[in-house]
């Protein structure tokens, strides 16, 4: 029992998410962050995602098995840019 408790444990730390802040310069609307959420859910695992238009702030968080390399790669194919941030 002890065992499987401590596989059980050690899988949910394996399978954490992982949130990245990301700036979008060039999102300027509601129709430009549902296109971008669109994008990150084709490559990724989304478990949450929020925009601000004003600043143009994206929080992301995806599986922490994903590539946050892959979700930043297909959403700049489409014109955007993007800087991730600290």
């Amino acid at each position: 029992m002890k065992k499987l408790l401590l596989l059980s444990i050690t899988l949910s730390f394996l399978m954490a998410d992982k949130t990245y802040y990301l700036n979008v310069k060039n999102m300027n609307c509601g129709g430009c962050a549902r296109n971008i959420e669109k994008l990150s859910n084709t490559v990724a695992t989304v478990t949450n995602m929020s925009f601000d238009i004003q600043t143009k702030d994206v929080n992301l968080t995806i599986k922490d098995n994903d590539d946050i390399k892959k979700v930043l790669n297909t959403i700049e194919e489409k014109g955007y840019k993007i800087k991730l941030k600290d």
